[in-house]
């Protein structure tokens, strides 16, 4: 199940550098992607949506280990989303800012978190 291949990534992508990090990721993106350009001509389009999905949730997952510039590059290249309109990867681009975004909320709090732990710390030494 892609659930647990993603948390298998997951685990191990702390432990990886960059290049064994994309080395890990984009396989599993590219598995996702790749029955998408077959689906694209199909009438039926729920199991294209289910596969959209799937690419949403790789993409959200791979946020923390993978640069947002390098994900976005690796989207833009692949056939099932340049061929299109703005509008088909708009969803796709939005989320995996909000997601950025989010992130960089958090950790901003958590830095500002620890200034003032540090701060009342240091203070009640003297």
């Amino acid at each position: 199940e892609l659930y647990v291949v993603v948390q298998l990534c997951q685990r191990n992508s702390g432990k990886m550098d960059k290049p064994a990090r994309e080395a890990l990721w984009f396989p599993l993106l590219e598995a996702i992607m790749s029955p998408q350009r077959k689906l694209k001509d199909v009438k039926e389009k729920s199991h294209l949506d289910h596969f959209k999905d799937m690419t949403h949730h790789v993409l959200n997952s791979m946020m923390g280990y993978i640069a947002p510039p390098d994900m976005l590059q690796k989207i833009m290249q692949d056939p099932t989303y340049n061929t299109g309109k703005f509008g088909e990867i708009k969803e796709l681009i939005i989320g995996m800012l909000e997601n950025y975004n989010y992130e960089e909320t958090l950790m901003t709090t958590c830095k500002n978190l620890l200034y003032h732990d540090l701060h009342v710390h240091l203070r009640s030494l003297h």
